[in-house]
């Protein structure tokens, strides 16, 4: 019994990974390469550098819980929370 719940949870498992490589792009870090040296100057964490270069060529917003993300005026960086209350907004 115990082996074919685990089987059903690493079946479960893989569909959700297929789900999400359905749905997740992912970009070369070729194709934002040259936003890297904007992205030093105002991401406050250099963990996030790439995340903060790939926003800037996209043109799109960051979601992150790390408030000091949002100390930076370059890029809109938005909580959990913050998501919520938009969708909140859209019903």
């Amino acid at each position: 019994m115990e082996q074919l719940r685990n089987l059903r949870e690493i079946n479960d498992f893989y569909k959700f990974l297929s789900f999400l490589k359905r749905k997740i792009i992912f970009v070369p870090t070729d194709d934002f390469i040259s936003y890297m040296p904007k992205a030093i100057e105002i991401s406050l964490d250099p963990h996030n550098i790439q995340y903060f270069a790939l926003a800037l060529k996209a043109g799109a917003i960051l979601w992150s819980n790390e408030k000091r993300l949002k100390n930076q005026d370059k890029i809109t960086v938005l909580s959990t929370s913050d998501l919520i209350e938009l969708l909140k907004k859209e019903e």
